[in-house]
């Protein structure tokens, strides 16, 4: 492969993992902002189609993968859900 090449995938990786690591980091801030109840509160009202995704993700400061995630493991079981 070409050095530039190479050049070229190392950033790519670079980017995701710091992506990944802002999308922790918020993380870790959800449960400082919210609390495990309120984001229930959220995630059910959008399963109701009361509210939508795009105005959680704002009230929340979480990006669309983020959003996607958190509803992933409220479905899985609501009852234990939490942000921690």
């Amino acid at each position: 492969m070409h050095s530039w090449f190479l050049g070229l995938s190392i950033r790519f990786d670079l980017r995701d993992i710091v992506q990944n690591l802002k999308e922790v980091l918020a993380m870790s801030q959800l449960h400082k902002r919210f609390t495990s109840e309120q984001v229930k509160k959220l995630l059910d009202r959008y399963l109701k189609n009361e509210i939508e995704r795009a105005y959680i993700q704002e009230i929340l400061g979480i990006k669309k993968r983020r959003f996607f995630l958190l509803l992933k493991h409220y479905k899985e079981d609501p009852q234990h859900f939490t942000v921690q």
